[in-house]
């Protein structure tokens, strides 16, 4: 007798063979808000659902209008009040060096827009939205990345804009 004989085989068509009595015995698992606390030391930001879609409309707003700026579509004058200085300055520093490399190689120029394709935002803290986003341009897909604060004076800031 080999081996392989030695050890019992369930024989199964076109299927992955799983015990799931250990999983169907165990106690239920409570909900996702039930298991975290609301605090601030809690893993889980509590955040009204309206104010949350119209801080993620605002913030595809400003990601999509940062790529017409780098684009040379929008002047970055328009973003000034919603970006902090270093933001800001990085922005135009990123459009002048791009306008530059367009000028000396015409074939570097896009003619195609940049777009927002998808935004996943998630809020650490209180007061504080990051976000992940897709963009498409042409054919190719990019990310960039954002970080977004509340300030008492001035409402949401993009803090940190970083593309890949």
């Amino acid at each position: 007798m080999s081996v392989l004989s030695a050890v019992p085989f369930a024989e199964v068509q076109g299927s992955l063979a799983l015990d799931l009595a250990p999983y169907l015995e165990a106690e239920p698992v409570a909900p996702l808000a039930a298991r975290h606390e609301v605090g601030p030391d809690a893993d889980v930001v509590p955040i009204d659902r309206r104010e949350r879609a119209e801080t993620e409309r605002w913030a595809r707003h400003i990601v999509q209008a940062a790529l017409e700026v780098v684009g040379g579509v929008r002047p970055s004058s328009q973003l000034v009040r919603w970006l902090s200085p270093t933001v800001y300055a990085d922005l135009r520093r990123r459009t002048h060096l791009l306008a530059l490399a367009s000028v000396r190689d015409p074939e570097r120029a896009h003619p195609v827009r940049a777009r927002l394709q998808t935004l996943h935002a998630s809020y650490p803290t209180p007061g504080v939205l990051e976000a992940a986003a897709r963009v498409r341009h042409g054919e190719r897909s990019r990310a960039v990345a954002a970080r977004f604060e509340r300030r008492a004076d001035r409402g949401w800031v993009c803090t940190a804009l970083d593309f890949a």
